[in-house]
């Protein structure tokens, strides 16, 4: 779906009917699959998909009842914690700064994560927060039999969340390994290994943040208490 988002511009984007972003979505399918075996469930397959790369005038339902027609089973990654999330969007946005907006950058053929500025306040936490409520409650509506939540960082910690996805996907699957080419976890080993504040060069700032977040929202002390935990996390 990178192309269709880097070939339009936000104004034609806008504007796109529904049907035409449906053929987009099957062309894709196609590309990944092949022409001949994904709408069938000849092959299995599969391709990330961000919040933002549905326009925002089409509602989760229209996409949703094209992923339950299809029989497309659903992965919801949710990272949890927001600030770690908000370093790796950072350090994506440099990413295309240097390869163009035409690229769609994978980590592993990008540079390492650099320390970046954050510029953070409340409302940008309650606003990623509120993103993934609203999906996740689309996904309940719509496919829940099509779909399974994971942590993100409960994939860096064990296999079992890992191969409890594979099984999702296709009972034969649950077998797979959940470790890279090297033999490592790829995901800790792509953005693990030091704390927030090594990343980011106003820490002091995005603390702040943090607090006055847990302060404004009681209903979320467990959560901001996690971003503080997670934050000073070396492993």
């Amino acid at each position: 779906m990178a192309g269709l988002m880097h070939s339009k511009t936000k104004n034609e984007l806008k504007k796109i009917e529904w049907v035409e972003y449906e053929t987009y979505l099957n062309k894709t399918f196609e590309r990944r699959c092949g022409k001949q075996g994904w709408s069938r469930g000849e092959v299995a397959c599969g391709f990330k998909f961000m919040y933002n790369q549905l326009p925002s005038h089409f509602p989760y339902r229209l996409l949703l009842e094209y992923c339950s027609r299809h029989d497309i089973a659903i992965i919801h990654l949710v990272r949890g914690n927001v600030i770690r999330h908000l370093i790796s969007r950072a350090n994506h946005q440099l990413d295309m700064a240097t390869l163009g907006s035409m690229q769609d950058p994978h980590p592993r053929t990008v540079a390492p994560p650099r320390k970046v500025d954050l510029i953070v306040y409340d409302s940008n936490i309650s606003t990623l927060l509120k993103q993934v409520a609203d999906a996740r409650a689309a996904l309940l509506t719509y496919v829940p039999h099509l779909t399974m939540e994971v942590q993100y960082e409960a994939l860096t910690q064990s296999d079992r969340q890992c191969r409890a996805m594979f099984a999702f996907l296709h009972p034969q699957l649950g077998a797979l390994p959940c470790t890279d080419a090297d033999g490592d976890n790829a995901i800790k080993k792509q953005h693990a290994g030091h704390q927030c504040r090594y990343w980011v060069n106003n820490w002091t700032h995005v603390a702040e943040t943090i607090s006055e977040f847990k302060r404004k929202h009681p209903m979320y002390e467990n959560t901001a208490v996690y971003f503080e935990k997670d934050c000073h996390r070396n492993d």
